[in-house]
């Protein structure tokens, strides 16, 4: 989020999902993404990552802007951040504050509902393996 002086509308066109939720990033360096768009918005495409470590603390973090959460044009995904609100919840790394007052912010965007899937898979794993385990030694044992 670039620029931000007052309350702005930031939207995510995938279809609306009450799952998807804006949490703090924290970064060193605040980096932008190149914007071919004219409307100012800039979406920084990602590599892909099936699994990563850090996705399992969004299950107990706070997100941001979530009351804010609506459709935009009854498809999308939006939500209305305001500098002031930011400030409050966000950690400092997460931000910097301009010359002009407006903020620069880092939020990353993410669909809550995959960490159900992650801890499914941990589960399952640690349940296969313990079986497994008990499995052996019971076999152990009768021979």
């Amino acid at each position: 989020i670039r620029n931000l002086k007052s309350a702005r509308e930031i939207t995510f066109n995938d279809t609306f999902h009450d799952g998807w939720k804006l949490f703090p990033s924290i970064h060193t360096k605040l980096e932008v993404c190149p914007s071919e768009k004219k409307t100012g918005a800039i979406e920084c495409p990602g590599e892909f990552v099936f699994f990563a470590l850090e996705d399992l603390g969004y299950l107990w973090e706070a997100p941001i802007a979530n009351d804010t959460h609506d459709t935009s044009d009854g498809i999308s995904n939006s939500w209305l951040v305001d500098p002031d609100s930011l400030k409050k919840t966000l950690p400092k790394e997460s931000y910097t504050v301009n010359t002009d007052g407006s903020i620069d912010a880092t939020v990353t965007l993410y669909f809550k509902p995959q960490l159900y899937l992650y801890y499914g898979l941990i589960i399952s794993v640690v349940a296969l393996v313990a079986s497994s385990l008990y499995m052996s030694s019971s076999w152990r044992k009768r021979i």
